[in-house]
């Protein structure tokens, strides 16, 4: 009911206000997870197992291709 309602009665401005802000609370959400994911393993598992010594650049490469990854696996699910 409430997406027909967006379509059919709120001018065309409102419209893109609702689906912006409805898209943003979506990337909003699945950022959060991804960001903690990466950042989860960075701690637990690399810094503590594999690279104690790691470097501020380092460290910062490896979150962001973990975080590409994670986004990778999550796309790649069957759900």
């Amino acid at each position: 009911m409430f997406p027909y309602y967006i379509a059919t009665q709120l001018p065309m401005g409102v419209k893109g206000l609702i689906i912006a802000a409805v898209l943003a609370a979506a990337m909003s959400t699945i950022d959060s997870a991804l960001n903690c994911s990466a950042t989860v393993l960075y701690l637990d598992f690399f810094k503590r197992f594999f690279r104690p010594h790691v470097s501020e650049k380092g460290s910062v490469l490896f979150l962001r291709l973990a975080t590409v990854a994670w986004g990778a696996s999550a796309y790649s699910l069957p759900f």
